[in-house]
């Protein structure tokens, strides 16, 4: 699907709710959280249940498969019936990354708001409560926050632990440009703005959130980093970076040659 394509189709499903704050007149969800997922059973079960657990109820959880297992399949069958706010689209073949499943998920969305969540990560109780807070406050096109790791020893990095956590820190072009601040587990973005904008380059194979994030830069948008916890990450041997994170430095070249160029594809 290109992107002159889901404009219109948008233009269609989107009949409310383009004011900057929440609108009064949605009858669906403010959120919408998309989970791809791949392959995995007990810690896609903690990502689901870390979301329906959630203070502020008015959200949506749509999984998006990737080639994933029978197992996997029967988690999301479950769900789906356990809860009426989850739903399922299906790939039978596997991409190697989050990007065709993240953009499906924006695409399907009815939320105003978009928030993104790895299918092994964790929110926080209060987590969509917080980026709601922050969207009304700061009037503002991207919400994150902070997250803290849950390391399980079968991935070292640095001096990472469980319960080490980043910090907030003034987000600009020049800071994009050569690291990103955010997990992708803490980000809230308006749908409007990923719909105008683009979503995931799938062409971007590795760093394609950072890309993303500087795309936004690059055109204007605003951005707010909450200084509190917003969710855990996990740092594991199954973390789908470790197949990329050798070629970095080739993907932020490529970054750099194309955050600028139009969004041309959402590769669905």
């Amino acid at each position: 699907m290109n992107a002159a394509s889901v404009a219109r189709r948008s233009a269609k499903l989107d009949t409310v709710g383009h004011g900057r704050q929440p609108s009064r007149l949605r009858t669906g969800p403010e959120f919408s959280v998309i989970i791809p997922v791949h392959s995995r059973t007990s810690q896609f079960r903690d990502a689901l249940d870390s979301v329906l657990s959630q203070e502020f109820p008015n959200f949506e959880i749509i999984i998006v498969t990737n080639g994933s297992s029978p197992e996997t399949l029967s988690i999301i069958g479950e769900y789906n019936k356990l809860d009426d706010r989850v739903r399922a689209f299906f790939y039978s073949d596997n991409t190697g990354n989050a990007c065709r499943g993240r953009n499906r998920g924006i695409i399907e969305a009815r939320g105003e708001f978009i928030s993104f969540l790895d299918s092994d990560d964790l929110y926080l109780p209060s987590t969509l409560l917080d980026a709601r807070a922050a969207f009304i406050r700061y009037d503002t096109d991207l919400v994150a926050g902070r997250a803290s790791w849950i390391v399980d020893g079968t991935r070292i990095v640095d001096n990472m632990q469980t319960g080490s956590t980043n910090s907030p820190s003034d987000v600009t072009m020049a800071l994009l440009m050569r690291d990103n601040p955010f997990m992708t587990c803490t980000v809230h973005v308006r749908r409007d703005v990923l719909l105008k904008h683009g979503g995931f380059r799938p062409s971007q194979r590795y760093l394609e959130d950072l890309e993303l994030w500087l795309r936004l830069a690059h055109r204007g948008c605003t951005f707010h980093y909450e200084n509190k916890i917003f969710a855990k990450y996990r740092l594991h041997s199954g973390n789908t970076e470790i197949d990329f994170i050798t070629e970095k430095d080739f993907w932020f070249r490529q970054m750099w040659l194309i955050y600028d160029t139009p969004f041309d594809s959402w590769g669905i």
